[in-house]
């Protein structure tokens, strides 16, 4: 599904999928070709969980709002996931730091991460980069890549849209 209807590229934090699909050649039959969308959507990375502790959170999402759905999604995982050490160095996980790479240079990944924070946070984010790039000018990289953890996880968020509870 991901790779042949989504139009997805192997993930580079997960370098095992793309030599499985290159060692098994998927043949995509006219119905699949037919169901699938026509471009990759790098979105897409923040609404697939694969069940372990680094993939997003399980939700649903509509056709009719899946764009802005994604974005929220985006968000969310950059809210969730995303830290500061005891030094102050930007922690990043593998995923969105790869899903990063093709949008922002690693040395503006501060800012471009404080962009999806609440407003207190992303000043602190700024602050700690600012002190972190004055203090050290041998760093060779502002954040710490957290690898991607594979312990079986899903993560499922309330729905906010439906107001109904179940009992």
């Amino acid at each position: 599904m991901e790779y042949v209807i989504l139009k997805m590229k192997p993930p580079t934090h997960r370098p095992q999928i793309a030599l499985l699909l290159a060692i098994n050649k998927v043949k995509v039959s006219e119905e699949q070709r037919k169901a699938s969308i026509d471009t990759h959507e790098p979105l897409l990375s923040f609404a697939l969980s694969c069940g372990m502790y680094s993939s997003p959170a399980v939700r649903i999402y509509t056709a009719k709002g899946v764009k802005e759905e994604l974005l929220e999604a985006q968000r969310e995982f950059i809210q969730a996931s995303v830290g500061l050490s005891s030094k102050g160095k930007l922690l990043v996980p593998k995923m969105l730091h790869c899903y990063a790479k093709s949008l922002v240079e690693d040395s503006n990944l501060g800012v471009w991460i404080s962009k999806y924070l609440p407003p207190h946070q992303a000043a602190f984010v700024e602050q700690c980069i600012s002190q972190r790039s004055r203090q050290s000018l041998l760093s060779s990289r502002s954040c710490g890549i957290l690898p991607f953890d594979s312990r079986f996880r899903y993560l499922f968020l309330p729905d906010n849209n439906n107001n109904n509870s179940c009992v």
